[in-house]
């Protein structure tokens, strides 16, 4: 018997959401069009790591989108 701690666990939507929801905040905007590949890694690496939150930050913080961010303000 599955739980619902269980079945949101497993669901895909939940998955897709924690991903962008760590990118949006890492990096401080929504994801572009152009953030379509690293957002498609982290979610990769989140779900091949079994979800593993620690996981997903050393994604996200070793990515090309997170190392070569531009300054705040910058224009």
């Amino acid at each position: 018997m599955k739980t619902i701690s269980s079945e949101i666990a497993s669901s895909d939507e939940v998955e897709e959401c924690a991903v962008k929801q760590a990118f949006r905040y890492a990096q401080g905007r929504r994801e572009a069009s152009d953030d379509a590949c690293t957002v498609a890694a982290m979610k990769a690496t989140f779900a091949a790591k079994n979800q593993s939150f620690l996981e997903l930050l050393v994604a996200m913080t070793t990515s090309d989108a997170f190392r070569f961010r531009p300054e705040v303000g910058a224009p």
